[in-house]
């Protein structure tokens, strides 16, 4: 059954620690992992940092959100790691079956960049988990980006919340009718989001014609200034925060 929890946007209002720090320092939080799993080039300190980021998600009670993610994350993994297993090549072989083999270090390799793909999802996953739609566009200002930028951002994520609501709301009509979008085989189920699709693009067009109106019967214009001063203050919590995430940072480039 199609349900509404099944929607892909994890935020939840919560008063943990990472969801009341200011937005810009989440966004330098994100960066700084993004580094990090970028820069590491050994399997055991990318686990390390897997299992730190599985820390970030309990400490932020959002493993809820993490669990709406579980079984595609383990797909991608998977997918991930069978594609370099195939395609990594090195100098030496060794033989396990008959004439069937791979190649010395694949495992390392493919583990390597299999933790550094899944650690880079779970930082994203984790920053969209404790910062909203308008923190993390109002950071972006606060970050000195022009105003229509962070606008956009803003309401690419809004509208696509709400195609994807829409997308819920068809498929159950549908349902109702007997097109029952969840059963059979997969050529059958992509058989029946078929009929999805023609109301769908019609919902979305209408969205985009009344986001039109109501924009212009508020007067928006890209030139328009938000006064956001005030709003967001770093506080001491912030600043220990950032300060022990850069010296982590600067203790892993020295000294892994």
């Amino acid at each position: 059954m199609l349900e509404k929890k099944m929607s892909i946007f994890f935020y939840s209002n919560k008063k943990t620690l990472f969801h009341l720090l200011d937005p810009r320092v989440k966004i330098l939080f994100l960066i700084l992992l993004f580094i990090i799993a970028f820069i590491i080039n050994n399997v055991y300190q990318m686990i390390i940092l897997f299992f730190l980021l599985i820390l970030f998600f309990i400490i932020s009670d959002s493993i809820s959100s993490l669990k709406k993610v579980l079984y595609l994350f383990l797909f991608i993994g998977l997918m991930i790691f069978v594609l370099w297993f195939i395609f990594f090549k090195s100098d030496e072989k060794i033989y396990f079956y008959k004439n069937l083999f791979y190649y010395k270090g694949v495992f390392n390799y493919a583990g390597l960049y299999t933790l550094r793909f899944l650690n880079m999802l779970l930082a994203g996953l984790l920053f969209l988990s404790i910062t909203s739609y308008e923190d993390f566009s109002y950071g972006l200002l606060l970050f000195g980006l022009p105003y229509p930028v962070a606008f956009t951002v803003l309401l690419s994520f809004k509208l696509v919340d709400s195609f994807i609501n829409s997308a819920f709301t068809i498929a159950e009509a549908q349902k109702a009718r007997g097109n029952d979008v969840t059963r059979g085989n997969i050529i059958k189920r992509i058989v029946s989001y078929t009929p999805l699709v023609i109301p769908l693009i019609l919902n979305g067009i209408k969205k985009a014609q009344n986001l039109i109106i109501a924009l212009e019967t508020r007067g928006f214009s890209p030139q328009n200034k938000i006064n956001i001063k005030g709003k967001y203050k770093i506080t001491t919590v912030d600043i220990v925060f950032l300060i022990l995430s850069f010296l982590g940072f600067i203790f892993i480039c020295i000294y892994l």
